[in-house]
């Protein structure tokens, strides 16, 4: 089953993942670096989380142990120091930033 897609209206996530707005997330606790991370995601159908709301922010800060590290789907592979996310899209909103 593919944790990203649901069926029907309501969204359905493997166990253990969460559903917020109709997207499913993992919160992993394992430790690896963000390239495994990312590979890891991809082989479950997922990617690294792009976040585009206040509100999907909060959800993630809600669902996070503040002792455990996480991965966001943010880059700077393509040029060093300018940050994008996985997708491709600019990093346009800085959340809880005035």
């Amino acid at each position: 089953r593919d944790p990203i897609r649901g069926e029907g209206t309501e969204r359905k996530c493997l166990a253990g993942w969460k559903v917020f707005e109709g997207s499913c997330y993992s919160f992993s606790v394992e430790k690896m670096n963000w390239e495994d991370a990312k590979e890891v995601c991809e082989d479950q159908g997922a990617h690294l989380v792009i976040v585009n709301s206040d509100q999907e922010q909060g959800f993630l800060k809600n669902n996070i142990n503040g002792s455990n590290t996480y991965w966001l789907g943010l880059t700077d592979e393509e040029t060093e120091g300018s940050w994008m996310w996985i997708n491709g899209d600019t990093v346009s909103v800085r959340f809880g930033i005035p």
